[in-house]
């Protein structure tokens, strides 16, 4: 793995790397992913581009990625690393949305949120006309309306009493509908 072709001998600058350098080189390369090291790989292609596959020191030839040293290969693996962390896995039952542009303030959604619950009560007790249904239909519209302008509890509250309204006003329809021959 780290021996290099004979057509490419090493620079001879005598120097020889620590052990625990090599060592934590090999660790490095074992514990990184296929992708990691792909694109290791290609970032160790691109740099020699500018100087046409050649070493910009020794003008020898450079050789492939895979039979580079260790402590070569770690190296372009460090690259990797640094400018593409791996993303943070998110905390679960968490969701983050960062939405600055949306503003709802609540206490305006109160008033309409007690006026539909009014109208809830007059479905599920009051005797019921088509005019009565025509309102009701209204006001399901106008709730619609305000759960798709609008997300939080309010809105959760309202999407409930929205619910409640298509049920009741499904069960009167059909109560008032003469039966099919």
């Amino acid at each position: 793995m780290s021996v290099l072709p004979s057509s490419t001998p090493p620079p001879s600058t005598g120097y020889t790397p620590p052990l625990e350098l090599l060592q934590a080189a090999d660790d490095m390369l074992l514990g990184a992913s296929p992708g990691e090291l792909a694109d290791a790989a290609r970032g160790y292609v691109a740099h020699g581009r500018p100087t046409g596959g050649h070493s910009a020191i020794t003008g020898a030839e450079l050789p492939d990625f895979d039979v580079c040293r260790p402590l070569v290969r770690a190296g372009w693996l460090a690259v990797v690393r640094e400018l593409c962390p791996p993303p943070k896995e998110p905390s679960k039952g968490t969701i983050t949305v960062h939405v600055p542009e949306l503003k709802v303030d609540v206490s305006d959604l109160k008033p309409e949120l007690e006026r539909l619950e009014g109208l809830v009560n007059q479905l599920t007790t009051a005797p019921v006309s088509m005019s009565d249904l025509c309102h009701g239909a209204r006001a399901l519209a106008e709730a619609s309306t305000l759960l798709s302008t609008s997300d939080s509890d309010a809105s959760r509250a309202v999407a409930a009493l929205v619910q409640d309204m298509a049920k009741c006003l499904s069960a009167q329809v059909r109560e008032l509908t003469p039966p099919q021959p």
